[in-house]
């Protein structure tokens, strides 16, 4: 019975330590993406075009020091 409690109770701890600090850590990275992607739509649709003309040049970019 004693190396079965002692089992449990080390499950018990990974579980604290390890899973709720994953766990924690997952949300505040949600949170913290959901305000800068909040902060970013302004609205303005300027900006959204830059956007994606600087991403696509990047992406060109990419794919030509890649090959």
């Amino acid at each position: 019975v004693r190396p079965v409690h002692r089992l449990a109770r080390g499950a018990t701890l990974g579980d604290r330590d390890v899973i709720e600090t994953y766990v924690a850590g997952a949300a505040g990275s949600a949170l913290g993406l959901g305000w800068l992607l909040r902060k970013a739509q302004t609205g303005g649709v300027q900006l959204y075009v830059m956007v994606v003309v600087v991403g696509a040049a990047a992406v060109a970019l990419a794919a030509g020091l890649a090959t």
